[in-house]
């Protein structure tokens, strides 16, 4: 039958331009991305000046009225969008393939000639300041999680701030346009039932040598670095709500290929009423009314595997329970027999109906070349079905067994009946975690990068915990985030405490700290 899934193409252009084309043959259709290199990271000293942009990007211009835009896209069933993040600026659009030249002419042309009416700027602008009061919260999440997961986190207001905002002008957007929309870093990544050499034709006679080249302007994402392995636990707590949200990730370190080909092993056997997570939840306990897997691929080889669930107050600690009872089956037992033989059969059923596994997204594919992620995984099929049943076991053991977790609940949480991190660590079979406590301080001591905290800032059960247990870890508000030693530091503790006793008594001195440390404990 051939290739059901071909690989992900990678072309550059003599004039730098870089095509990515992934095939399927779901329907007569193509989603294609479109833009430039850089975004929200050029910025300089007036954050939001590309995500600004990206807005202007679909205004009219001297050639094309706004209203004769909608109707184009209207007329010709096409979805657009547009998408800025730190890493670039992208038009997006879903069209017919028969309609794949049209939509590249007409982003040729909003890309290179942009009007900046001040009118229109100054609505946009207005538009803006409302989008930053609807994304707000959710970028507060988004940069508290990176914080504890990237190494030498920056934060990038993307959208900006008002103050910010009101420096934006036509100079300002024109200046950005012409100095980082140059060829070297424009990418078009296209999924279609097209062929490819057909996607290159058409690309080639809207995109190339549209705009000027420039080899010192070709922009290099920094290379995406983790913290070491650690354990994030992360509490909100809302009282005018009625239920608990949970959410647990296990963090694994996964190649993209691997990432594509098990995840459909592991969506099998959770998700749907079939799956373990509903069927366990749901149909045998009544807990919850919706749970399922997915998994978010942070780049650079790490992956979370994400399992959500909501429930009632009373039901977390049972909820957690019975999770619990499902991620230890799956690390003891397995895929059973049964399941692996209805697994195939849904292979063969797939292969038959000449489908395939669902195509990337065409910013997923930007983002994996950003980040220099191998796209070749060609038939995934042929590799499911050649996978044996004690492949599949060994490959969800060594996942779910011993992984290190964020563990995140939103709701009205009770601290004092709920379930200390030990605990949740067990169930879950994660990584135990260690917490190291100054008693003669009265405090939690922090690696240097983190700070000093008093501990009642803890729920009760959380300082007990430490207290007892400990090494490393560290809380903001009601967020605890905790990080795992190795023995020898648990021993070289206990060895200087059997030391310390044989020497004669005397004040102990807390650990060195930094300048930096000293002004944030006084503030």
């Amino acid at each position: 039958m051939g290739n059901i899934t071909d690989p992900v193409k990678i072309y550059k252009f003599p004039n730098g331009e870089t095509l990515i084309y992934n095939k399927h043959n779901l329907d007569n259709s193509t989603q294609i991305a479109v833009g430039f290199l850089g975004g929200a990271s050029l910025d300089g000293n007036i954050a939001g000046t590309a995500h600004f942009l990206e807005h202007m990007l679909v205004k009219e211009t001297q050639k094309i009225l706004e209203n004769e835009l909608n109707k184009f896209f209207k007329s010709n069933d096409v979805n657009s969008n547009a998408f800025t993040t730190k890493d670039y600026i992208m038009l997006c659009a879903d069209t017919p393939s028969d309609n794949l030249y049209k939509v590249c002419k007409l982003y040729s042309h909003l890309l290179k000639n942009n009007n900046f009416n001040e009118k229109s700027i100054n609505t946009e602008r207005k538009a803006i300041e409302q989008e930053m009061l609807i994304t707000s919260e959710e970028n507060e999440e988004d940069n508290f999680l990176s914080k504890h997961i990237l190494k030498g986190y920056n934060k990038i207001n993307l959208i900006g701030t008002k103050k910010s905002l009101s420096k934006i002008d036509a100079n300002v957007l024109k200046n950005f346009h012409d100095e980082n929309f140059v060829s070297n870093n424009m990418v078009i990544a296209v999924v279609s039932n097209l062929e490819f050499e057909k996607v290159k034709e058409i690309v080639e006679k809207s995109f190339i040598g549209v705009f000027k080249a420039d080899s010192s302007k070709e922009y290099h994402s920094k290379q995406i670095e983790f913290l070491p392995k650690n354990n994030l636990m992360i509490l909100r707590a809302f009282t005018d709500v009625k239920t608990i949200k949970l959410g647990v990730s296990y963090r694994v370190e996964q190649s993209y290929p691997d990432i594509k080909l098990y995840g459909q092993i592991e969506e099998f056997i959770f998700n749907d009423l079939a799956g373990r997570l509903l069927r366990k939840l749901r149909i045998e306990n009544g807990l919850v009314y919706d749970a399922h897997f997915d998994q978010l691929y942070l780049g650079a080889g790490l992956v979370l595997k994400n399992i959500y669930a909501t429930t009632s107050k009373k039901h977390l600690n049972k909820l957690i329970d019975v999770l619990g009872e499902v991620i230890n089956d799956v690390v003891v037992n397995g895929m059973s027999e049964q399941e692996y033989k209805d697994f195939q059969k849904m292979l063969i059923k797939r292969e038959n109906r000449n489908t395939k596994i669902m195509p990337d997204e065409p910013l997923d594919l930007v983002d994996g070349y950003l980040d220099n992620e191998d796209f070749v995984y060609d038939n995934q099929i042929d590799k499911l079905r050649s996978l044996s049943i004690e492949d599949i076991n060994k490959y969800l053991k060594e996942t779910y067994e011993n992984s290190n977790i964020i563990f995140e609940i939103n709701g009205d949480v009770d601290c004092d009946k709920f379930y200390d991190l030990n605990t949740i660590e067990s169930k879950l079979c994660a990584k135990q975690s260690m917490i190291y406590y100054d008693e003669n301080t009265g405090m939690n001591v922090i690696p240097s990068s983190c700070e000093y905290v008093e501990t009642k800032r803890f729920p009760s059960n959380f300082k007990n915990l430490f207290i007892n247990n400990g090494e490393y870890g560290c809380v903001v508000g009601n967020v605890i985030f905790i990080k795992n030693i190795d023995k020898s530091n648990k021993l070289a503790k206990e060895e200087n405490k059997e030391n310390a006793k044989n020497k004669r008594k005397r004040t102990p001195k807390r650990r060195r700290i930094d300048k930096e440390d000293e002004e944030r404990e006084v503030s």
